[in-house]
C-alpha cells in the first residue's frame, strides 16, 4: 500500500510565489492524495507586513485540490531556517516521509508521484539520504540511467526525505 508523503512549505510574504507554487502542485495527480502544510512565519519588519496580508488572505479562502491543508500562523518570528525546521518536526510527528520545498518554487504535473513513487523505492538504500526532482545544468555522463547520485543537495528547489535518514 503506498504511502503519500506530505509537503510542507515554510512563507512569510511572498503572495505571488505562493500561489504558483501551490497551483503547480496542485496540478499534480497525485495531490488529491497528499497533505499540505504551510507555515506562515510572523513578519520580521514593517517591509513584510504587505505580503503577510495577501499571504494570510489567499491561505484563509481556502486551498483545494490535496486530501488535506493544514496552516499554522506563526506569532512571532521564527526566520526561514527555524520556520522549516517547524514543519519537519510537526510532520514527522505523524510521517516517516516528507517532500519539503520553499514557497517560491513551481513543480511538473508529475513532481508528487516521482517523489513518493522515489521515497518508496529507495526507503532502504543507506546511500540514497535525499530525492531532488532538480540537478543543476550540465553534463552528465550517464549512459541509459535515469537516477544520479550526488553528493549534496540543493534543499530548495523541493527535496524528499526519511525521518529515519535525516541528519539534524
Amino acid at each position: 500500500y503506498m504511502v503519500y508523503a506530505p509537503i510542507i512549505i515554510p512563507t512569510l510574504n511572498r503572495y505571488e510565489h505562493l500561489k504558483r507554487c501551490v497551483k503547480s502542485l496542485q496540478q499534480n495527480g497525485w495531490a488529491k492524495y497528499t497533505e499540505l502544510y504551510i507555515s506562515v512565519d510572523y513578519p520580521a519588519k514593517e517591509s513584510h507586513w504587505e505580503g503577510y496580508r495577501k499571504v494570510r488572505e489567499y491561505l484563509e479562502d481556502g486551498i483545494e485540490g490535496f486530501q488535506k491543508v493544514n496552516l499554522f500562523y506563526q506569532q512571532a518570528n521564527l526566520g526561514g531556517r527555524n520556520n522549516i525546521q517547524f514543519l519537519i518536526q510537526t510532520v514527522f510527528e505523524l510521517y516517516d516521509i516528507c517532500i519539503a520545498t520553499e514557497d517560491d518554487n513551481e513543480f511538473s504535473p508529475c513532481f508528487i508521484e516521482f517523489m513518493d513513487k522515489g521515497l518508496e523505492l529507495f526507503k532502504d538504500d543507506p546511500d540514497i539520504m535525499y530525492l531532488c526532482g532538480y540537478v543543476p545544468e550540465k553534463k552528465w555522463h550517464t549512459e541509459r540511467e535515469n537516477i544520479l547520485k550526488l553528493s549534496s543537495v540543493q534543499y530548495y528547489y523541493g527535496v524528499g526525505f526519511w525521518k529515519d535518514k535525516r541528519r539534524q
